[in-house]
């Protein structure tokens, strides 16, 4: 029959070993939910840029209609200035959610750093319980 001290340590040493396998799986899982988010976030980033372009060509024809059908006419400098803040809207709209796209890959990043973290504790773990085990007895 074998020593329970024995087999404590070798329930030790595959649960560490367990421990640092499921580490990285979770990590790795993380890191593709990350990958997909940030995809998703550059899509719409992407999206955004051309909505804005749209929008600013339609609100420009709207303008220009409007102003023609109450007999008004606007200045080169309206129409330029107008034309400049949303541009400048537009690209802070898509600097923002290429932001949450880097963010994203930084969650992903950071996952996979901590998984690697638990898996070395989890190898520790595993290691300590084999010295214990076949170390050298004082």
């Amino acid at each position: 029959m074998a020593d329970p001290v024995t087999g404590a340590l070798i329930a030790q040493g595959i649960a560490g070993g367990a421990k640092a396998v499921g580490a990285m799986g979770q990590a790795r899982a993380e890191r593709r939910a990350a990958r997909n988010n940030a995809y998703v976030a550059e899509t719409r980033a992407m999206q955004t840029g051309t909505d804005a372009a749209m929008g600013l060509a339609d609100e420009l024809a709207a303008l220009r209609s409007t102003m023609a059908a109450n007999g008004q006419q606007g200045g080169m400098e309206f129409w330029n200035e107008l034309n400049r803040i949303r541009r400048r809207e537009a690209r802070v709209a898509v600097a923002n959610e290429r932001l949450n796209a880097a963010d994203y890959r930084t969650q992903g990043r950071n996952a996979m750093a901590q998984g690697r973290i638990a898996a070395i504790d989890g190898l520790a773990q595993a290691g300590r319980a084999g010295f214990d085990l076949w170390g050298p007895r004082g």
